[in-house]
């Protein structure tokens, strides 16, 4: 029987997708690559940046019924990408302790949609994992030592994923490196969060979150920062490190998690 070259994420990805039901997981690259946009394409291509913010600043118009400023709708836009690319490389680390190993230019979404539901493609060249794994003698497979190592990776990952989009926005989005590497941290932590409260599997999510970011790990700022909070069951909190300026939109409301709340209280 032939050795299949293709890493055995397939079912993984589905599994993502089907808790994450606004989104659309289709492994390999894009079936009409002119349709959609690649991250590498957003560092590249100015014109094609543009195109991904102007994109998302109508989809915001429509949805709030008033333009947004363009530093706010390059940090969603930002957002968007970011996580994206976050859920693709930590939903697999929670799952199947295995960790996709993904350039920017594995990573598509369609083109002029401004939206964060709907397809993306993930094309993955190799992929991380335990010894224990039974994929661990695939052709695509990295064997790392332990759980620690492979948290590693998937750090090493994401930084190196995310750093050359964030390059590319931060001209458009007003904001120094400590804010997007916060905004960055802050959508690592959040995705596992989500992932985990979409499966019922909150508390492992949580301590993964807060095992893959500890605190100390540039250029990661700060730590996860889950904390617990006494509502009419036990739940879990926690403060963003950067602001996503949804107040700019909507003044009158709030988010729960602003870190503006925590530095009004002092």
């Amino acid at each position: 029987m032939p050795v299949s070259t293709t890493p055995p994420l397939g079912e993984t990805y589905a599994r993502v997708a089907a808790a994450c039901d606004f989104l659309q997981i289709q492994v390999g690259r894009p079936p009409d690559p002119e349709s959609w946009t690649t991250g590498a394409q957003l560092t590249a291509d100015a014109k094609r940046l543009v195109e991904f913010v102007d994109a998302k600043a109508a989809r915001m118009e429509q949805e709030y019924g008033r333009p947004a400023r363009r530093d706010v709708v390059a940090s969603w836009a930002f957002h968007h990408y970011a996580w994206l690319a976050c859920l693709l490389v930590a939903g697999p680390l929670l799952l199947d302790r295995r960790v996709p190993l993904l350039g920017p230019g594995d990573v598509a979404v369609p083109r002029r949609t401004g939206v964060l539901a709907g397809p993306v493609t993930v094309a993955v060249p190799g992929f991380a994992c335990l010894p224990g794994d039974p994929a661990a003698d695939h052709p695509q497979a990295r064997v790392v030592a332990d759980a620690d190592a492979l948290r590693r990776v998937a750090r090493d990952t994401v930084a190196g994923h995310l750093a050359p989009v964030l390059a590319a926005f931060r001209p458009h989005v007003r904001r120094g490196p400590h804010a997007l590497w916060g905004m960055v941290t802050d959508e690592l932590a959040g995705t596992l969060w989500h992932l985990g409260k979409a499966l019922g599997r909150e508390e492992e999510a949580v301590a993964e979150a807060t095992a893959l970011l500890p605190g100390g790990t540039p250029p990661f700022v700060g730590g996860a920062g889950f904390r617990t909070v006494e509502l009419r069951d036990r739940a879990y909190t926690r403060t963003r490190l950067t602001c996503c300026l949804y107040y700019t939109l909507c003044p009158e409301d709030v988010c729960s998690n602003c870190p503006r709340i925590a530095a009004a209280a002092g």
